[in-house]
Parts: structure tokens; sequence; C-alpha cells
């Protein structure tokens, strides 16, 4: 948190890496923060976290997500969206890195509602071997509020993964 506009800062959430904080637009106390040990809420404006246990669906169902990229987005709508991988059984560290889904998550509990869970992409028929759907970017097209996804499909064997063509997303 910080009471100087950002001069300088106090952190608050101690002994685990922050990969991402987000401020919820309908609540401007409420933040949300993706971190190593998972995820963390805020309704104090990030003074104290507290972190959201065992991330099921609100309906208490298991699901799975690898130790691979995610991302929380707050949409100007109001809705907080996840987009990662998720897996019916536990993962294997980072793998496997696909499906590709979003879903909604409820802000009260901050739990991912099952329901608006949707495959963005998969792994095919063709893609034999590793494959990946994970190293991606998210954003909101302030235009259209079309969810906008930079990817790229990563696939065994290949020399320089990094220069692989990024594939755009857009999720209405």
């Amino acid at each position: 948190t910080s009471n100087d506009a950002g001069a300088t800062w106090v952190r608050r959430l101690a002994d685990t890496q922050v990969y991402e904080i987000q401020q919820d637009p309908a609540v401007s106390d409420v933040f949300w923060a993706a971190t190593s040990s998972g995820v963390y809420k805020s309704t104090d404006g990030g003074k104290t976290w507290s972190k959201v246990e065992e991330w099921t669906y609100t309906d208490g169902r298991a699901f799975f997500s690898p130790a691979s990229c995610s991302q929380l987005l707050a949409h100007s709508s109001g809705v907080l969206f996840w987009l990662g991988n998720i897996t019916p059984v536990n993962a294997h560290g980072n793998g496997p890195r696909y499906p590709f889904v979003v879903g909604v998550v409820d802000r009260s509990s901050g739990l991912l509602i099952r329901q608006t869970v949707r495959i963005i992409d998969d792994k095919g028929p063709k893609d034999v071997g590793q494959f990946g759907l994970s190293n991606f970017s998210a954003r909101e097209d302030r235009q259209t509020g079309a969810i906008l996804v930079h990817m790229a499909r990563l696939k065994e064997g290949e020399k320089d993964w990094r220069h692989r063509d990024a594939l755009l997303y857009r999720i209405a």
C-alpha cells in the first residue's frame, strides 16, 4: 500500500511472489492478487490481505490448474475474469498447459463459477507431443469491451518458442 500517491510503498504480502494485483472496478477498496502461494483478496485498499483458500468452483467441486501462467482480469463491466489452464486431475508441475479457458470469479467468495468456464483453445489431434497454451497476455479492449488475448501455440520440437507468432483471441 501507499499513503503518498505511490512515492513510497509498504509490502503487505510478505513471503510470496506477487504476479499481479487487480483493483475491483466496482468497489475501489477491493483488490485481488495472484501470487506464488495462491489468490489473495483485500477489502481495505490493500492494507490487509486474506488468502482465498482451496480455490474450487462455487458449487464446491474441485478443479486443478497447473503451475503455469494465469491471470485475473477486472473488466469495466464489473466482472472479474480468470484466464488460464484447467485440468480434471491434479496437474504435474507445469503441465498439461491446455485447455486454455476463461471463467468468472464470484466477487464475494473469490471462487470460480463453474457454469461460466469456457474453453478458448485446446490441444487438437494434429498437436502431438508436448503442447502449451499458457504464455499469454490479456487485456480489455476499451472500445468494444472484448477481452483480447495474445498467445502463441507452443509445440514440442520447435527450435525457439520465443519467436513463435502470437495469435490474437477476441473473447466477446
